[in-house]
């Protein structure tokens, strides 16, 4: 079974949607690379980008460089990417 990444079906979301905000921060939980399709103007971008930076480093990508939380959500960022590094690394003398 393909695991859903979450990007492309955000992107099918009209951002009118009620329930827009709920439905975006589930798809970064999940897949932090949806942050792509999530209007930077929404006055909850700050959230939904920590948690898409935290889930993925390199969705930092997605985030315009001008924002005041830039440097913050970087260093959220290169801990996630540190964190995935020491997870995969092979664990030996055990």
């Amino acid at each position: 079974m393909k695991r859903k990444s979450y990007g492309d079906e955000l992107q099918q979301v009209p951002t009118s949607h009620p329930d827009y905000g709920a439905i975006a921060r589930v798809a970064v939980q999940y897949n932090g690379n949806a942050l792509q399709h999530v209007p930077t103007e929404r006055p909850d971008y700050g959230e939904l980008a920590k948690l898409a930076v935290t889930q993925n480093g390199n969705a930092l990508e997605w985030v315009p460089t001008h924002r005041a939380d830039y440097a913050a959500l970087a260093a959220l960022a290169a801990l996630a990417t540190i964190a995935t590094i020491a997870l995969s690394a092979p664990v030996s003398g055990l």
